[in-house]
């Protein structure tokens, strides 16, 4: 048996969000499936705020936007990192003291 990523209620055989909008219900092979050829891990360069070194990080675009931590590299001190992404592409990774 297949997991489902969720579940909505049905109607007439046919899923529903609340009996309003009709929503297809996707399995998390169907998901897997169809982002299969896309690659969600993109590199993106960081220059770190208290060393100034730059250096290469790997970021996981497909929860979009977000904000992280990680430590720098060189001086190991906490970099606060806000990426700017949509899944398969960056935009832009800000460094701030974290």
């Amino acid at each position: 048996m297949e997991r489902l990523c969720y579940a909505l209620p049905q109607r007439n055989g046919v899923r529903t969000h609340a009996g309003k909008a009709e929503i297809p219900i996707a399995t998390a092979r169907e998901w897997s499936d169809a982002l299969g050829e896309m690659e969600l891990l993109a590199e993106g360069n960081v220059t770190c705020p208290y060393c100034g070194e730059g250096y290469d990080t790997m970021v996981d675009t497909s929860q979009g936007s977000h904000s992280t931590i990680e430590d720098c590299p060189v001086c190991c001190r906490p970099i606060q990192l806000t990426v700017e992404c949509e899944p398969g592409e960056v935009f832009s990774i800000d460094a701030a003291p974290g």
